[in-house]
C-alpha cells in the first residue's frame, strides 16, 4: 500500500513514535523528516502539508505516482467497512422495554 517508500531512502528511525523516519528524496536529494503522509505530499507535490513540495518529480512520473496513489486510495476505502446507523423511529420501535434506562430525544 505504501508504494512511494520505493523513491526515497530511509535513512534512521526516528526515537518519537509512529512511522516517524528520516528519509532522503531519490529525486531531489534533500533530507526531511517524518511519516509516509509526509513521503506522498513531498513526491505527489500536495502542498500545506508542511513539506516542499519536490521539484525534480517530472510531470510523467507526477502522473504515474498520482494514478497508482488514486488506485490505492480507492482499494483502501472499498475496504474500509461502513457502519449504518439505524434512525431513532426505527430504536424506538425495536427497543421500547429499554426507553427508561436509555432516554431518547
Amino acid at each position: 500500500m505504501n508504494f512511494l517508500w520505493k523513491y526515497v531512502e530511509k535513512l534512521e528511525k526516528e526515537n518519537f513514535g509512529g512511522g516517524n523516519t528520516k528519509f532522503k528524496c531519490s529525486y531531489c536529494n534533500l533530507t526531511y523528516n517524518g511519516s509516509y503522509f509526509r513521503v506522498r505530499s513531498h513526491l505527489l507535490k500536495i502542498s500545506g502539508n508542511r513539506i516542499r513540495c519536490c521539484p525534480k518529480v517530472t510531470s510523467s512520473h507526477l502522473a504515474e505516482m498520482q494514478k497508482i496513489d488514486a488506485e490505492v486510495e480507492k482499494t483502501k476505502a472499498l475496504k474500509t467497512k461502513k457502519v449504518h446507523f439505524l434512525p431513532q423511529r426505527l430504536i424506538r420501535l425495536l427497543v421500547p422495554p429499554l426507553r427508561h434506562i436509555l432516554p431518547l430525544k
